[in-house]
């Protein structure tokens, strides 16, 4: 009796297992965009550094990739995401004696500061029935990556091992090459919760192979 139960429960694991992988969905996908960053703290640091008499950008050169593991139905997808986004970059030249009014400090040698962050997260992506288009969903944790340059020496460099808890989302247009292969174009949104909040919004295009 016991191996009779034995047998049936591992037949209906078996059949559990061939239902899943029927629906289940493997890819890759890979996206380059620009972040634009909306956050009063980097807005305030950029601002500091102009006021030092040099330049300052918030945002920058954002890129990533997500893996697709599987699939809790055909539209509804499950994976993994990794990401870089600059959120600023400063420069200040050095002091120059008689060159700049007095109440503009510079500092004695040229400084060059520049701060991203690397969010790694879990991911739930939904593809539209009726449109070419999905819609998702992003939780996880970021961490900091920030460097500072004194002339031509690097005096500090920080990759925080303390994550960050993330939020974000995305939406995009899909555009289908082959069975196999379709260009992405659209917008994500990463919200940091670090020690202020930091928010970007990147506008990107990309690439998913599904196999």
């Amino acid at each position: 009796m016991k191996k009779t139960i034995i047998n049936r429960a591992l037949i209906a694991l078996i059949f559990a297992f061939t239902t899943i992988s029927s629906h289940a969905t493997t890819g890759l996908g890979t996206w380059v965009g620009y972040g634009l960053s909306a956050d009063n703290a980097n807005r305030f640091r950029c601002q500091n550094k102009t006021n030092a008499g040099g330049s300052c950008s918030q945002g920058g050169l954002a890129f990533g990739g997500d893996l697709w593991l599987f699939g809790l139905d055909n539209p509804l997808l499950l994976g993994l995401g990794a990401a870089y986004f600059s959120v600023l970059s400063g420069h200040i030249p050095a002091a120059t004696a008689g060159a700049t009014p007095s109440f503009v400090r510079r500092p004695s040698v040229e400084q060059t500061m520049k701060t991203g962050y690397i969010p790694i997260v879990a991911q739930l992506k939904y593809h539209m029935p009726a449109l070419p288009i999905f819609v998702g969903g992003m939780i996880g944790y970021s961490i900091e990556s920030s460097s500072m340059t004194q002339g031509t020496t690097v005096v500090d460099v920080q990759t925080s091992g303390d994550g960050a808890f993330t939020i974000g989302g995305f939406l995009a247009y899909q555009y289908k090459l082959t069975q196999f292969m379709s260009i992405d174009a659209g917008a994500r949104v990463y919200l940091i919760f670090d020690m202020a909040t930091i928010a970007q919004f990147i506008p990107f295009v990309g690439a998913t192979f599904t196999f």
